[in-house]
């Protein structure tokens, strides 16, 4: 009698386990209302900021009294254009915690409709959102972005661009903005100076603009930035300086280094 009473009470105490338990599960979680969200380490620019992420996601965080919904947040933001990666984790308490991974743009594209997209290191082209700019390169005299190939002539151009500014940080701090230009090719727009600098086609890109570094930096003095017009790197072994009384905009007829100062490249 003793050994059915013993078994009848270890049993009743199990049922009775079970029940706090499914009670437990079945009740709300209280959690706090706001994520922390955490960008990746490496990101150098804020693409989408704390304040978007929350308007983003809070529908899935907010309610105090459900449990997190980690899959909606992580599908909602990965949908966001300048976030590669998301990823969401909820702690025993409730807390949620946000880990972003932006993309990693290069240029800032802008084609003849005024339409502007990013360029990143994948080759990816993601929209310029209004609001968030990127303090990045900016290229225009393209044609329609939504209508330009990844594998174009133009694309690639673009990349081998991109690449050869981002390696140098010389020019990737001192280029501003950079034209396309018919039968001349790539023309920069410096950030100090009011001259041109004719780069031309996307051919030994790194050889012209290391040429030119040590120009600006052993050729040229600051205070005769402002005193040409034209600073052709397109010539082999030569810089070719174009005096102020020639207008920037006159760069599309410049093909020869006559009528110019030119100064070799001996450095």
């Amino acid at each position: 009698m003793k050994k059915w009473l013993k078994w009848i009470r270890f049993a009743l105490g199990l049922a009775s386990m079970g029940f706090l338990l499914g009670i437990a599960q079945t009740q709300p979680h209280p959690h706090k209302t706001t994520a922390v969200v955490e960008w990746n380490d490496n990101d150098t620019l804020e693409l989408i900021d704390y304040q978007t992420v929350l308007s983003l996601t809070g529908e899935f965080i907010s309610n105090p009294n459900s449990w997190p919904r980690i899959d909606s947040i992580e599908d909602r933001l990965s949908r966001f254009p300048s976030i590669e990666v998301a990823q969401a984790s909820v702690g025993i308490n409730g807390n949620v915690r946000i880990q972003i991974n932006q993309r990693d743009p290069l240029l800032r594209l802008i084609d003849s409709l005024g339409h502007q997209q990013y360029l990143d290191k994948k080759k990816q082209l993601f929209p310029a959102l209004v609001g968030i700019p990127a303090k990045l390169p900016v290229v225009t005299g393209l044609p329609l972005l939504a209508q330009l190939p990844k594998d174009s002539t133009t694309m690639s151009d673009l990349m081998a661009l991109a690449t050869a500014l981002y390696a140098d940080h010389f020019w990737w701090n001192f280029t501003d903005q950079v034209a396309i230009k018919p039968q001349v090719g790539f023309v920069i727009s410096p950030k100090l100076g009011s001259h041109q600098i004719v780069l031309g086609s996307a051919k030994e890109l790194s050889g012209k603009l290391n040429k030119l570094r040590i120009f600006y930096r052993h050729g040229l003095h600051p205070s005769d930035w402002n005193s040409y017009s034209v600073i052709d790197a397109r010539f082999k072994g030569q810089v070719v300086c174009q005096p102020r009384m020639v207008q920037p905009e006159q760069v599309d007829t410049l093909s020869s280094p006559d009528s110019t100062l030119t100064l070799s490249n001996t450095l």
